[in-house]
Formats: C-alpha cells, structure tokens, sequence
C-alpha cells in the first residue's frame, strides 16, 4: 500500500448511540465497500452470500460461518461482484468494553475464522439474542448483553489454533490489561513499568502487546 495513503476512518462517535456501549444488527452489503479503519472493534459473521475481503493487505473469500476479526489498526474493504450481496452479523463495541481475559483470548493477528454450520448456529443464536435486545436500557439487560459479547469472544476462541500464544503469555497480559486499565491516567504509567510487572523485556511487552491487542501500547493509551 502507498505510505502517503490513508484509509478512511470511520469513528465510534458515527457508529454507537449514547444508551449502548455497542452496536449490532444485520447488515446487507450490495456493493463494495472502499479501504477503512475504525476506532473501535469488530466481528463480522456472514450469514450468507459471498464477498471477498482484504485485511491488512491478505486476500479472504468470506463465505456462510466465516468470521471476521478486526482492531483499530486493521484497514480492510469489501468487493462485491454485480448482482451478488454478502449478509452478515455486524457487531462493534469500544476499547474496555470486554474484560481482558476474553480480550487476550484471541490474538490480534487472527482476522478469518472459520465455523461449521453447527457452530455457525450456536454463534447465530447468540447474535439474535443480542439485536432483540439492543434497544432495551434496563440495567439487566446491559449486563447480559456484555457477558454474551465475551461469551461469543470466548466462543470463537475455540477456533484458534491453540499454538498462536502461550497459556502463560496470556494469563499475564491479562493481568497487565488489567493493570493498564486501572492505572491508564498515571502520568508514570509507560511501557517500561508494565513489562516490570509481566517480568519481561519492554520491547517483548511491546511485541506481545501489539500481538493482543492489535495496537501499540502508546496507541491503546490514546483511545482510553
């Protein structure tokens, strides 16, 4: 891609509504969409149709029970051939929404996955739980909708290869996240200071930061 190029940048503020810290539906896609980016993150899972997608630069040809994985720092489109439409479950939610336990679960790298048809309709289940609930406010609602966001993320967790990241690595980023997240408007907060507590070096805490996340840890502080 040319460096003096820049996708567009769709922003959480056109995207979620003051009452729900995120935003699902179906969506129906007839024609292609240009190279984007978004502030905030994203699961795509086709319910039908074809389309092909580049993320990153890699070519995917997403079809009925692929999923779609993006971060902030993914730039991504969709080609739709003439006469053809892809339909897929849209779901977007800001930084912190989830807990970093499901946040870690899958890597940041990991943008296709795949499910059978069995395991399509179990995610599908919990989708359409969702959509029915998204414009109730009550408090209840808000707290089951959040837990089936994480057990979606966990859900597809499954799919990942279990070689990608080390048990351990997770376990201590997850307490770094969570360190992160407590202390993220310390002026002393830096890179430095959480790899201390990882026990690692700062430039493998910026590498497996990244990893995580999909952003740089200076980035992650930014959108907090």
């Amino acid at each position: 891609m040319d460096k003096g190029f820049s996708p567009n940048l769709i922003s959480s503020a056109s995207v979620f509504s003051t009452d729900n810290p995120y935003y699902i539906h179906r969506s129906v896609v007839r024609e292609s969409l240009g190279l984007h980016r978004h502030d905030f993150f994203e699961i795509d899972i086709v319910i039908s149709g074809n389309a092909v997608s580049y993320i990153n630069g890699e070519n995917y040809t997403l079809l009925r029970g692929d999923v779609v994985l993006l971060t902030p720092s993914d730039h991504h489109n969709y080609i739709v051939e003439e006469n053809e439409k892809i339909e897929c479950f849209n779901i977007a939610f800001p930084m912190g929404l989830i807990s970093p336990q499901a946040m870690s679960a899958i890597p940041s790298d990991v943008k296709v996955l795949h499910l059978s048809e069995r395991d399509y309709r179990k995610a599908a289940s919990v989708c359409d739980f969702l959509i029915e609930k998204y414009d109730d406010t009550e408090a209840e609602c808000t707290i089951l909708m959040k837990a089936s966001i994480e057990w979606l993320f966990a859900f597809l967790s499954f799919f990942v290869k279990k070689d990608k990241t080390n048990p351990e690595d997770i376990s201590k980023f997850s307490q770094a996240l969570l360190y992160i997240n407590d202390h993220f408007s310390d002026e002393e907060l830096n890179r430095s200071t959480v790899a201390s507590i990882m026990h690692i070096s700062p430039t493998h805490f910026s590498k497996m930061f990244h990893k995580m996340v999909g952003l740089s840890f200076q980035e992650y502080l930014e959108f907090k």
